[in-house]
């Protein structure tokens, strides 16, 4: 029973593997783990979910889009930064959306390093939102 479901973790995986795209990244040197993790599950995933990323900030009660093109362009980046950081429940339903892409190998280390990557993530979807405007 235990090989089944190892077996249905490793075609579950693979298949998570397979929707990601591709996102050309050129790095110079050796990457660290957390730049590895960064550019290799983090961007690919982001960028598949860039549609709802967008649909969920969007739709959250405290956002305003014309507040937020008001703004210089300085002053957009925090401004977000800030919405997610007073909204909990806004900013976990952007790293969970995330995360629930993972492999299993990705969530061992993502569970390892919660705190960093939630940081990071939430970071990443304040600049991809920005930069999409």
């Amino acid at each position: 029973m235990l090989n089944f479901i190892v077996t249905m973790e490793s075609n579950y995986d693979n298949e998570l593997l397979e929707l990601r795209p591709l996102v050309a990244v050129e790095l110079n040197g050796e990457k660290k783990e957390d730049e590895q993790f960064m550019h290799d599950t983090l961007r690919p995933i982001l960028k598949q979910n860039h549609d709802k990323i967008n649909a969920i900030i969007k739709a959250s009660k405290h956002f305003n889009k014309n507040e937020l093109i008001q703004k210089p362009i300085s002053e957009r980046h925090l401004f977000l930064k800030n919405l997610m950081n007073k909204n909990g429940a806004l900013k976990n339903l952007l790293i969970g959306i995330n995360i629930g892409f993972f492999t299993s190998e990705e969530m061992k280390y993502y569970l390892e390093n919660q705190t960093e990557l939630n940081k990071r993530i939430s970071e990443m979807v304040v600049v991809r939102f920005i930069s999409n405007l």
